[in-house]
């Protein structure tokens, strides 16, 4: 989650640029590297290696994202609270942050951080 790894960290932007409370990830912390190790390390695991995955997820259409985006847990709560002006207004500004391929497609990033350790016996 931290440095850009949410998907949809775009739409939560817009949202507070807008002046709207966005929702944060729940633990957003935990998502940091040194802070992973520590639980883990704390948990008492050894030979605890991180990996980061970073990947890009393409859609077939802005209206395709926008759908998942309506159908997210956190975000879509907020987003059913707001006039309907301030929904397409967010649309829009989410529409101009993502411009399509030629084939009309749009591609977003995400990361993700895997973690392994060892318990000892």
């Amino acid at each position: 989650m931290v440095g850009g790894g949410f998907p949809y960290q775009l739409v939560r932007d817009e949202l507070r640029d807008m002046g709207v409370a966005a929702p944060d990830e729940p633990s957003r912390d935990a998502s940091r590297a040194d802070v992973m190790q520590g639980l883990w390390r704390d948990a008492g695991l050894t030979g605890i290696e991180l990996r980061v995955f970073e990947i890009q997820r393409s859609y077939e259409s802005f209206e395709e994202y926008w759908s998942i985006v309506l159908g997210g847990p956190a975000t879509s709560a907020v987003l059913r609270t707001m006039q309907p002006a301030q929904l397409d207004e967010l649309q829009a500004r989410v529409r101009n942050r993502l411009p399509p391929d030629s084939a009309g497609r749009i591609t977003c990033g995400a990361r993700a951080t895997g973690i392994k350790g060892h318990v000892s016996p």
